[in-house]
């Protein structure tokens, strides 16, 4: 049995983006780099699920001038996770 490859997150993001190109078609893209197309698509929507969310706290930041009424806004939509060290 083979070992299955880790693929670091800035690799994940290159082929992902690389499929959505329109470059290649996703199952020479998976060929290429042995994957199987549902991790493929498993991948693409992570990313444009982060990709969102990204967007949605860059325009909660833009609302807010002060940095503790940020965090605080941050703090809230993420279920009260600790995003600072």
């Amino acid at each position: 049995m083979t070992e299955r490859k880790v693929y670091r997150p800035e690799e994940k993001m290159s082929i992902v983006m690389e499929g959505i190109s329109g470059t290649i078609l996703v199952a020479d893209l998976c060929r290429k780099y042995d994957l199987k197309p549902a991790r493929f698509y498993y991948w693409k929507e992570q990313l444009l699920n982060s990709a969102s969310k990204i967007a949605l706290m860059e325009n909660i930041a833009y609302r807010f001038r002060n940095k503790e009424h940020l965090k605080t806004a941050i703090y809230f939509r993420c279920g009260n996770l600790q995003l600072y060290p």
